[in-house]
């Protein structure tokens, strides 16, 4: 029942989000909001409600005494979706601190996912019945081209986005990655983290062979390839670095300044992902900086999820380090201060520390981006002007 509520609570919120900020246009003067305007602001207030509120359970376990609103001591219960689905996993009861947490990530991801989709539906439905298209998701989409054609534009639109120092990058990143797949797999056999390498080493041509694949799929085949370099420099700072070179281990709150960096960096990736569809053209400065929160807010919530999955279901993997024991001179505690010092809290300690760290980056990204956006929009005034009274 816990999960059937949080699923619907998710869902709500991207309706409420969506109706909340159509009202503050309104009442502005300002032209109401389309359907796409409405499906990146409703997920993406979603999506930021949801860290929100993980955060603040966290914060009052970690100042009240006592209190247990993450239920770090909790194992879960025999109808426990999940755990009748699939079991216990390779970790077993030492996975029990986070399982909790991520239970809820997924049932939120999944509640967000679908009432994003519902108020798309919605709102198509009202564009029928009112003969309204204007406002439709897929108002004024052009004919994609044949594959003949998109292959020709593809040279340029690369050469045009991405620099040759970039490209080299790319390859000299990939080049590292698979030399530290082959040190771990004649050293440690293929473990967690060669799987990560693998992994990793695909995630390298991720938007190469995305924009291939889905050329005439909606934005898929028109993301920018600047976005690869983005990911890139955070898997060279997590998993060469951090990983392969050792720095997470060995410097103190290295892996939560990586975390800091990759949610800020995942709001300029959300950015240039909404100015790549078509309906993301001319979108108000709030809207944009509203939806790239909300990408970096779900990519921080996968990105548990994947690792809670990872710890499920292979028994040497441990990324959520439900043992973590923080020393003093923690970044956090330094800001902080030691808390009530609940007995089983260190059970989720590093998973909500990457959520806050990755947080407190797309906070600042976000307010970075809505600055950098206004002085943009106040030249483009101040231009227009001056090519009028010419």
């Amino acid at each position: 029942m816990d999960k059937t509520v949080t699923v619907l609570c998710s869902a709500a919120l991207v309706f409420i989000g969506a109706s909340l900020y159509d009202t503050a246009q309104l009442r502005r003067g300002k032209k109401p909001l389309t359907d796409f305007q409405r499906f990146l602001f409703g997920t993406g207030f979603s999506y930021v409600m949801i860290v929100f509120w993980e955060m603040l359970q966290f914060f009052v376990d970690y100042y009240v005494k006592g209190s247990e609103l993450q239920h770090f001591n909790s194992a879960p219960g025999s109808t426990d979706l999940f755990l009748k689905l699939f079991g216990v996993g390779k970790s077993g009861e030492a996975q029990f601190p986070v399982w909790d947490i991520d239970t809820d990530f997924l049932c939120c991801v999944l509640g967000a996912a679908l009432g994003g989709a519902a108020l798309l539906i919605v709102s198509a439905v009202k564009n029928k019945r009112n003969g309204d298209y204007e406002n439709g998701l897929f108002y004024g989409m052009k004919k994609t081209p044949d594959f003949s054609q998109y292959i020709k534009n593809e040279f340029e639109t690369f050469r045009s986005q991405i620099s040759v120092f970039e490209y080299i990058c790319w390859w000299i990143l990939r080049g590292l990655l698979i030399y530290m797949l082959v040190k771990e797999v004649k050293e440690e056999g293929f473990g967690a983290h060669a799987l990560q390498f693998s992994a990793n080493i695909g995630v390298t041509f991720i938007i190469p062979v995305t924009r291939v694949l889905f050329f005439k799929k909606l934005f898929f085949g028109n993301i920018n390839f600047r976005v690869q370099s983005y990911i890139d420099l955070i898997i060279f700072l997590g998993n060469f670095l951090g990983i392969g070179v050792g720095w997470t281990g060995e410097i103190e709150n290295y892996d939560k300044f990586v975390h800091f960096i990759s949610g800020a960096i995942t709001v300029a990736i959300g950015l240039l992902l909404i100015e790549g569809i078509r309906a993301g053209k001319g979108l108000p400065k709030t809207t944009k900086a509203a939806a790239s929160c909300g990408f970096s807010c779900v990519v921080m919530v996968l990105w548990e999820v994947f690792e809670f999955i990872a710890d499920f279901v292979m028994a040497d993997s441990q990324n959520q380090n439900w043992s973590y024991n923080p020393s003093g001179r923690m970044l956090f505690y330094e800001i902080f201060g030691y808390g009530a010092q609940n007995p089983g809290q260190l059970g989720v300690f590093d998973t909500d520390l990457d959520i806050f760290f990755a947080a407190a980056g797309t906070a600042f990204a976000a307010a970075s981006l809505i600055i950098v956006l206004a002085i943009k929009e106040k030249r483009s005034v101040v231009k227009l002007r001056a090519e009028v009274k010419a």
